[in-house]
């Protein structure tokens, strides 16, 4: 993962996909939101939900 300069602020991207786009505060809290939500045990419909999205 990298965080650039974007025209919106700031871009958190991977070498494949944008993620999020914001301020750096925005790209800290989608870390930080990531980071709980592998901490957390998903059912096989949650992680089917989540790779639509």
């Amino acid at each position: 993962m990298t965080i650039e300069p974007a025209p919106e602020g700031w871009a958190l991207a991977s070498p494949f996909r944008v993620v999020c786009l914001g301020t750096l505060a925005d790209v800290a809290d989608w870390l930080e939101a990531a980071e709980q939500r592998d901490h957390d045990s998903l059912s096989l419909t949650a992680i089917g939900d989540r790779a639509d999205g």
